[in-house]
């Protein structure tokens, strides 16, 4: 890609990143305050999903359609440990909000 992600999500600001980004009518610069870079994220996901983010939530049903919709159908090729990654990283972050 030659195109930049300005947040800490790493969303590249081209396709459904940059139409997220213009319909929160948000700066790139704005995006390195965390609230933005997080609406972000979370308009980029919608963006992503098609609207359909059933298939993606509740994460902990849907880690390799979500692995799939974020990372493109060849991940497993690339990254084939995403989804136990994921699984990992969202139960340490459900322990952190539950302490």
């Amino acid at each position: 890609h030659k195109v930049f992600s300005y947040s800490v999500f790493h969303v590249l600001m081209e396709g459904v990143g940059l139409k997220a980004r213009k319909k929160l009518n948000l700066t790139e610069g704005q995006l390195e305050h965390p609230r933005n870079a997080a609406k972000l994220f979370l308009a980029f996901l919608i963006e992503k999903s098609g609207k359909k983010l059933e298939r993606h939530f509740p994460l902990n049903e849907h880690y390799e359609d979500f692995a799939t919709m974020y990372n493109g159908k060849f991940w497993p090729k690339f990254n084939p440990d995403y989804p136990l990654r994921l699984k990992n990283f969202h139960e340490q972050a459900l322990k952190l909000i539950k302490a």
